[in-house]
């Protein structure tokens, strides 16, 4: 029978002073690293969200229907899923512990992120008053 008697309690000095006796692990050794998650979500929903903002508010800023979709029509759906994703793997390779819910965290919080400033620019950009069309009789009887 083996006996690791040294290695069941180690002790651990973080800081001068401060000396703690675990059973073999620091303090916050089995925690989330919640601070990646939060900033990797939050970059994802920025550079998605934002990047699609800009493309329909400088593409689509005409009233003329658009009649066929073409690449930039689906660079607004696949930028915000493109960057989510990108960011759940990124979270995911750089993370030791719980990389499956880490991963699916960050995609979460992204998400909802993603639909918050979507939302917010749906509000800001909204017209106050609605556009009254012309009357088609004074064109006629100008022209």
């Amino acid at each position: 029978m083996l006996w690791y008697s040294r290695h069941d309690q180690t002790w651990y000095c973080f800081q001068q002073g401060e000396c703690t006796r675990n059973s073999g692990r620091p303090e916050g050794y089995n925690q989330m690293r919640l601070k990646l998650v939060l900033v990797s979500s939050l970059v994802a929903a920025l550079v998605g969200a934002g990047s699609a903002i800009a493309i329909i508010v400088s593409a689509f800023a005409s009233l003329h229907p658009i009649t066929t979709p073409g690449l930039l029509v689906v660079s607004t759906y696949l930028l915000p899923v493109l960057t989510i994703f990108l960011a759940s793997i990124f979270v995911y390779r750089h993370t030791a512990r719980r990389r499956k819910l880490q991963a699916i965290l960050t995609a979460t919080i992204a998400l909802l992120l993603t639909i918050l400033f979507f939302v917010v620019a749906s509000i800001v950009t909204a017209r106050r008053q609605p556009v009254q069309p012309q009357p088609k009789s004074a064109e006629r009887a100008q022209g």
